[in-house]
């Protein structure tokens, strides 16, 4: 599903505590953040059929699907022994990540939910080659009785993962996917608390979700 050839990739991870405005409701984590420069394409949608949890369809199955079975393919397992660390690491630059207006659209993929946003929020480091707006994003999660981040570290794996997906110079995400450097990915490992029911911007997110029951559903937003 994903070509996501993570030996040209540069990888900086660190714990960041803290509250982020970003999709139209504050967001307060605790988590562990992976952000990845791709220098590959990021994303392949194939039109096969594919899944998780099932095994006539589940990761086992990718390999004769598109660009989907490289050795480091996505989902990977992260070892902190052999990843390779920004140190220290260089600051991220986050621009009208505030703005509650630039949540437009939710929908729902079949496999995941995704928000897409206005062509405003855009982040920039030291090491970046231009502005990189803020696209899209997504999350994966399980169930209540399992772990659903995609990527784990060291073999554990988070209740939930989100990431926000950036596009160079607010290119198109299939224009972006050509370019060596078109977009970059900030992953956000979610680890499940108790008191979480008392973030109003998870509860604001559930009660959307209802209205997007099935694949293709999709609710307008409006800076909510």
């Amino acid at each position: 599903r994903k070509n996501s050839n993570l030996s040209n990739q540069a990888s900086w991870m660190a714990h960041m505590p803290g509250t982020m405005g970003s999709v139209g409701f504050p967001l307060k984590l605790s988590a562990c953040i992976l952000i990845f420069l791709i220098l590959e394409n990021f994303c392949v949608t194939c039109d096969n059929h594919w899944c998780y949890d099932q095994a006539s369809c589940g990761p086992n199955t990718w390999g004769p699907i598109g660009s989907c079975n490289g050795s480091q393919q996505s989902p990977i397992n992260i070892n902190t022994r052999t990843v390779i660390f920004d140190s220290p690491p260089r600051p991220i630059h986050f621009f009208h990540y505030e703005d509650l207006n630039i949540a437009t659209i939710l929908e729902n993929t079949g496999y995941q939910f995704k928000i897409k946003f206005r062509p405003k929020a855009r982040i920039f480091s030291d090491g970046f080659p231009a502005f990189y707006f803020l696209y899209q994003a997504h999350f994966h999660w399980g169930t209540e009785n399992s772990d659903g981040a995609e990527h784990t570290i060291d073999g554990k794996r988070y209740a939930m993962e989100m990431h926000l997906v950036h596009t160079k110079n607010n290119m198109s995400i299939e224009d972006a996917s050509k370019e060596s450097d078109g977009l970059v990915v900030l992953s956000f490992l979610i680890k499940k608390t108790k008191g979480n029911n008392q973030v109003s911007g998870w509860n604001t997110l559930a009660k959307f979700l209802k209205d997007i029951p099935e694949k293709g559903n999709t609710k307008n937003l409006n800076g909510e």
